[in-house]
């Protein structure tokens, strides 16, 4: 009877345990469950996010494109053949005061400039502005500064150059600000 009753205790232990397992195995389930709505979650979250930057990616690589373009390249309109012929009554490194601008030449105070329509380098300008008897503009005071850069809109060559280690105007004088 000892032997049946032992069987018993120990069947009642075996079919607990089993219980436990089954109700840990649930567990685990639910537990997986849990961590794949998790998971999945996540992945919603990172593919909004995605679907998200990388319009803004294409907005900021164009914007730089345009950005690094816009400075390496300017448009000009076709330049007129006949207006290039045309030499300036007034030449502007001299300094001297003129009462009215040839045409295609702009007037700031009381000197003529001319705002070349070609794209040019540094030296290949400075030679073209010597060609009508003129030089490269010197900026001495921020109106002719502004003339410059809020009346065109575009970049134009100054005539500052670095030489022997320091700053000098067309004219040799030195940048003084």
């Amino acid at each position: 009877m000892d032997a049946q009753k032992g069987t018993e205790v120990e069947m009642k232990e075996l079919t607990l345990a089993d219980k436990d397992d089954k109700d840990a195995g649930n567990g685990k389930v639910e537990g997986t469950k849990d961590i794949y709505r998790k998971l999945q979650l996540y992945k919603r979250i990172s593919a909004f996010l995605l679907v998200l930057t990388l319009p803004l990616l294409a907005v900021v690589l164009i914007l730089a494109i345009q950005l690094n373009e816009s400075k390496s390249t300017q448009r000009f309109p076709e330049a007129d053949p006949a207006a290039e012929e045309k030499k300036p009554i007034y030449p502007v490194s001299q300094g001297y005061q003129c009462s009215e601008c040839p045409e295609d030449w702009h007037k700031m105070n009381t000197y003529c400039i001319y705002l070349a329509r070609q794209r040019l380098n540094w030296h290949e300008s400075r030679e073209a502005c010597q060609k009508q008897g003129g030089d490269l503009v010197v900026i001495n005071h921020e109106r002719s500064q502004s003339f410059l850069s809020k009346t065109t809109g575009l970049l134009y060559w100054i005539g500052l150059h670095y030489s022997e280690n320091k700053w000098m105007w067309v004219n040799n004088t030195t940048l003084t600000k």
